[in-house]
């Protein structure tokens, strides 16, 4: 049942039309969750975020938003609705975004520019922005990216559950970030995986 859910489930980019769905797993998923306006800003804003919903069955199960840079990416949120928890949905979400991330940073570092990434959206920023030449000045910079090449996130510390599942997924805690989470009075974990693992 658990590979019929995965082979029938697929992603492509959130829209706006997506947010009341998205917020409801949001809400479900958070104490202090993102707001509508929090969600729409970055699909119609300059905020260089990728949004993106899984759908299965015509259903959003799941999203994720990650910040796509050429040396490093940050995911900023993942959840799945409870309804559609444990049956590897969250996993499916970090593998690709583990492929988006290792697209950005080759393309970032000039090893293959004719890669696309996933949708033809992503696909379009990336390569004006790689005829624009705006990669190779942030390959200048990627000294000053303590996260350069790699995948980051924070977690919570209360909030076992995703750290079991981020570990599963190769990534591991490197730092407390303390009062991360004032609204909560909760400390953090960043946690962080390579983008090429053998690297």
């Amino acid at each position: 049942m658990q590979g019929e859910a995965l082979a029938s489930a697929s992603f492509r980019i959130m829209t706006a039309a997506d947010v009341p769905a998205v917020l409801d797993i949001e809400k479900l998923s958070f104490r202090i969750p993102w707001n509508a306006e929090r969600f729409t800003g970055l699909l119609s804003g300059p905020h260089g975020a990728t949004c993106v919903v899984l759908e299965n069955a015509g259903k959003i199960v799941s999203y994720f938003v990650v910040e796509l840079r050429a040396e490093s990416t940050h995911i900023l949120n993942l959840a799945v609705h409870p309804e559609h928890r444990r049956k590897g949905h969250a996993m499916r979400c970090l593998a690709f975004i583990q492929k988006l991330a290792r697209r950005a940073f080759d393309i970032g570092c000039g090893r293959d520019p004719s890669q696309s990434l996933a949708s033809s959206r992503v696909g379009e920023r990336e390569s004006t922005e790689v005829r624009a030449g705006r990669w190779s000045r942030r390959k200048v910079t990627q000294a000053l990216d303590e996260h350069a090449g790699r995948i980051h996130l924070e977690v919570g510390e209360s909030n076992l559950a995703a750290q079991l599942l981020y570990r599963k997924a190769g990534y591991r805690a490197t730092r407390i970030l303390r009062n991360h989470y004032p609204g909560l009075d909760e400390d953090a974990y960043e946690m962080v995986r390579k983008i090429h693992p053998g690297a």
